[in-house]
């Protein structure tokens, strides 16, 4: 096997490189901050949009959304903050009219962790976003988005049920925000031998089924009273977000470890691909597993680091792609203080010994998340983190791009236009604000509100209020059994219930209520049928 090596002195090489139409890597990021990279697509126009989260010594938090062009270079830049300075983004997609959708956590005004959901419009410019609330959950994310063929969006949310019990939701949002269904899947409730589960992404198939992986904790099945022992594991729900199957991977054996990704092959099943944690020496070894449609284990193989790089103990492997006759992977090793490396292998995968054809290592360059997809041009795009030295906020946001051959791509120099759906002007640079996001709650199905010029409005007044509310009902009188309640951020019920019996007003006593933001939902016959959010200061 070929292996190539990539040592990165940025103030030599870089400048010589340029001469001879070199560019890459890319680097960007504050000097005062710990930057983690968070994800990267390619957008319409063949730029590239990458989200990352910079970390500051006080302990704050808020995130970056970069727009570049094909070559890396800076468009504009969006800042997401909230009057908590906590807002992590950890998916991102496309939309369908070349807007942007991120997904992630933040702290709400209760200073409590929530998931987040946000539509920036082709312009860059914030078009709705939304919270997911829970009475019952514990730290919740949303850890992954995507989309279907008809712009509705799919969120993979952690933690957001009765942890360790539902411990994975999915949730469909229509393309302006509206949630149509939430449901829980791989639940303990289901399985008892399990416990919690964390997914860690969403994919989609060909017939828009869902895919989630991740790691979770089930017992032996010889010993039903034992510890809970770490295991991958991958899951298949149908387009109405409904469980297939489970697969926890190798519970008859004692593999140990998590999966990494899954993806439709050649041959019309699944591969999945992950990492082994080895019980003798601590090291970590990747593995490939076929997967038949219904959820079962076709083939496998443990990948022993040796045939990927020499004498090193441990190797994993996170993403792979495909490209005519070949894969391509993304992984890291523990060269110097990490190395990232992409390796370009056999696509017969379970049937030859060596399968990895050719190497390149990038020194220095990993610890922090990573983003590896293709190009429309069949390149390869890396969005990682680079550390030039082991001193702590010393690592920068690093980008570059490769040839099929693994070697750094040259600047494209073929004319795009860009933003070109952006009808508003020239997009700027700014700050996105997230403190007044629409809210879901976890506990009421507020789907159930459909759209119409009949809807029940609800007008509050004053908001902010401090000591007393009023709320005034149109299209009340249609209902005849309206029930009104008040429910704060973490979607508990703040007020006790009050029939309306025909009233179109009503007033409301909040002097002992603490600061923050609530939400007013009417139901008839417990159905919800209108709703508003309002502040108390």
């Amino acid at each position: 096997m070929k292996i190539k090596l990539y040592i990165i002195f940025c103030l030599i090489l870089l400048p010589i490189s340029l001469l001879y139409g070199q560019i890459w890597p890319k680097f960007y990021g504050p000097i005062n901050a710990y930057k983690n990279n968070r994800g990267i697509i390619e957008h319409y126009d063949k730029g590239f949009i990458f989200s990352s989260i910079m970390y500051y010594l006080n302990d704050s938090y808020n995130s970056w959304i970069v727009k570049t062009d094909i070559n890396g270079n800076v468009l504009w830049k969006k800042t997401l903050v909230n009057n908590q300075d906590y807002v992590v983004p950890f998916g991102l997609a496309g939309a369908k009219d070349g807007g942007i959708l991120i997904c992630g956590a933040l702290k709400s005004g209760s200073n409590n962790i929530c998931p987040f959901v946000l539509k920036l419009d082709a312009c860059g410019e914030k078009e709705w976003c939304k919270i997911f609330i829970s009475n019952l959950a514990e730290d919740p994310c949303a850890n992954d988005i995507k989309l279907t063929e008809d712009g509705n969006i799919i969120i993979l949310l952690s933690f957001f049920g009765n942890f360790p019990y539902e411990s994975i939701h999915l949730a469909k949002l229509s393309p302006n925000g509206e949630l149509i269904w939430i449901k829980p899947l791989a639940t303990k409730y289901d399985d008892p031998t399990s416990d919690a589960k964390i997914p860690l992404k969403l994919a989609l198939t060909s017939q828009e089924k869902f895919l989630i992986l991740g790691y979770g904790y089930w017992q032996h099945p010889w010993e039903p009273l034992g510890p809970y022992w770490i295991r991958s594991f991958y899951l298949k729900a149908d387009t109405d977000g409904n469980e297939e199957w489970i697969l926890p991977f190798s519970l008859t054996d004692t593999l140990f470890g998590k999966a990494t990704t899954i993806f439709e092959n050649d041959i019309g099943s699944l591969t999945g691909i992950g990492v082994n944690y080895t019980t003798k020496n601590d090291s970590v070894f990747p593995y490939f597993i076929k997967i038949s449609l219904d959820g079962q284990v076709e083939d496998y193989k443990i990948i022993n680091p040796r045939f990927i790089y020499p004498n090193i103990p441990s190797v994993g492997i996170n993403e792979i792609i495909s490209f005519d006759d070949f894969y391509y992977s993304f992984g890291s090793m523990p060269i110097e203080r990490v190395t990232n490396f992409v390796s370009i292998l056999d696509k017969d995968l379970f049937n030859k010994d060596s399968i990895f054809l050719n190497s390149a290592l990038f020194i220095n360059h990993g610890y922090a998340n990573y983003s590896f997809i293709g190009t429309f041009d069949s390149k390869i795009i890396i969005n990682d983190s680079y550390f030039p030295s082991p001193l702590p906020l010393r690592n920068e946001i690093s980008l570059y791009k490769l040839n099929l051959n693994l070697e750094y791509d040259t600047a494209y120099t073929g004319n795009l236009t860009y933003d070109s759906l952006c009808t508003s002007g020239l997009q700027q640079s700014g700050f996105i604000y997230l403190d007044d996001c629409d809210i879901i709650l976890g506990t009421e199905n507020l789907s159930e509100i459909k759209s119409n010029d009949q809807n029940l409005i609800i007008t509050v007044y004053p908001s902010p209020a401090k000591d007393h509310l009023s709320f005034t009902f149109k299209n009340a009188q249609q209902y005849q059994n309206l029930e009104l309640k008040c429910f704060n951020m973490l979607g508990l019920q703040q007020s006790e219930s009050i029939s309306l019996k025909g009233q179109q007003q009503i007033s409301m006593n909040t002097i002992n209520w603490q600061p923050g933001i609530y939400i007013a939902v009417l139901y008839n016959e417990g159905k919800p049928v209108g709703k508003e959010k309002f502040i108390i200061y």
